[in-house]
């Protein structure tokens, strides 16, 4: 089925709203990193250095972490948009059918988790043991304790 205008104007909605979501939860966790290790960034260059590379390596691990859940509010903040609009109904209305009005969401959430999953593989890996020799800066990685 291509890409009619509708279909086109709910996937730019979309967008806007997963880059708008994935980018405040990427900022939001950047900067509690950074202010949970202020006394250990500025003791010297080089550790505020390895800080910025440090946290760098950890992003894939980051968007592989928050991902679902910005696809999740995304497509919950367009449909609650294009319904708070009345833009919705009029789609309704007009004969437009509930597959047609979710395929451009489902289409856009098929590459984004396309994308999550090979992303991994075109990433340079780094050997696992290196990364936790880094020091005290590795508090992005998740701490999976039971109990």
């Amino acid at each position: 089925m291509p890409f009619k205008i509708i279909s086109k104007y709910i996937a730019s909605e979309f967008n806007r709203y997963f880059m708008l979501f994935l980018g405040a939860f990427v900022l939001m966790i950047l900067v509690g990193n950074f202010f949970g290790n202020l006394a250990d960034v500025f003791t010297d260059w080089q550790s505020f250095l390895k800080f910025l590379q440090e946290t760098a390596l950890l992003l894939p691990l980051l968007l592989e972490l928050i991902i679902p859940i910005t696809v999740l509010l995304a497509t919950i903040a367009t449909y609650s948009s294009l319904n708070k609009n009345a833009e919705l109904l009029a789609m309704r209305s007009s004969g437009i059918g509930g597959w047609r009005l979710a395929f451009p969401v489902l289409a856009v959430s098929a590459l984004i988790a396309s994308f999550a999953y090979f992303s991994p593989e075109l990433h340079v890996h780094m050997d696992a043991s290196n990364l936790g020799q880094t020091g005290k800066f590795c508090t992005l990685a998740p701490t999976l304790e039971s109990g």
